[in-house]
């Protein structure tokens, strides 16, 4: 099915607040189009839950991983035009991390309803924190692609942050590239008839906000 204009516009809104300072677009063309996570260094900011002093990532980042009872983590992300057919991939790789130890990390409550006062929210350590690996394990991923107007997109998410709540162990990794691949030879989500975008000008000024590489 394809992707609506408002998911995209949310998408949009997400990347403005966080990914302009953060992510930069190093290729486009060639063999794929690819977008480099730099973080900057780690910066403590606690906050105490039942007598624990949690590392609260709300005041350096403008959007956190949310599934209630995990680790409440930094994403950023970034949309790029893709080709109009064929199937699309991520490479991705790094330069090196630095890790942190006995930290406790503040889990999410969640997504919640705007009629829901978070302050009535309990924060809940769920299953996630007696897992003995790395959260979320991705450095980055790219969403199914989404169609508005003439453009074929995806959207590039990156998750700089890992944490084992276990070993209570937190790695910062440097220097994340994403190498959105696509391969025109397997059918792909959300094809546009034709092999290459053509934007139209009336969406012009959209394209640039929401693209990197429009």
């Amino acid at each position: 099915m394809t992707k609506n204009f408002t998911y995209v516009l949310l998408m949009s809104l997400s990347v403005l607040g966080v990914s302009a300072q953060e992510i930069k677009l190093i290729q486009d063309g060639g063999s794929g189009i690819a977008l480099k996570n730099t973080s900057a260094g780690f910066t403590t900011h606690t906050k105490n839950v039942n007598g624990i002093a949690c590392q609260d990532f709300s005041g350096s980042a403008k959007v956190l991983t949310m599934v209630k009872g995990a680790p409440a983590l930094p994403v950023h992300s970034e949309s790029v035009i893709v080709p109009n057919i064929g199937n699309v991939s991520v490479v991705i790789s790094y330069d090196s991390y630095e890790e942190f130890d006995n930290i406790t990390v503040l889990p999410s409550k969640g997504s919640l309803k705007r009629n829901v006062n978070p302050q009535l929210i309990p924060y809940d350590m769920g299953e996630a924190y007696t897992q003995d690996a790395f959260y979320p394990g991705k450095l980055a991923a790219i969403s199914d692609p989404f169609i508005l107007r003439d453009t074929r997109g995806v959207s590039v998410s990156f998750y700089p942050y890992q944490y084992n709540p276990v070993t209570k162990k937190l790695r910062l990794y440097k220097n994340i590239t994403a190498n959105v691949v696509t391969n025109d030879g397997i059918a792909g989500l959300n094809e546009i008839n034709g092999g290459k975008a053509h934007p139209s000008n009336a969406f012009s000024q959209v394209y640039q906000n929401l693209y990197a590489n429009a």
